[in-house]
């Protein structure tokens, strides 16, 4: 699953973009039905030491980024992998 524009939210409404897009691989570690049970964390790094009141993002990838292809991407963007690439 595909998470992107992750933006806090400071208390007083201003938000900053920390991200463009990341991969949450739903599956990784999951090989029993309990363990499909188990919560998944997803640990968000360089968030502003100030109090913050929310965190905003989209699921999905946006249109812009979406309408690139793989090989338009460094080997370290999650969008270079052609395994989560179909066209249409």
């Amino acid at each position: 699953m595909f998470i992107s524009n992750m933006k806090p939210i400071r208390e007083d409404d201003n938000s900053i973009l920390i991200g463009d897009i990341q991969y949450i691989d739903l599956l990784d570690g999951i090989q029993t039905k309990e363990a499909a049970k188990q919560r998944i964390t997803l640990t968000i790094n360089n968030l502003p030491s100030e109090r913050l009141s929310e965190l905003q993002f989209s699921i999905g990838v946006s249109s812009e980024l979406n309408a690139k292809t793989p090989v338009s991407f460094e080997n370290t963007n999650v969008l270079s992998n052609n395994g989560e690439y179909w066209i249409g």
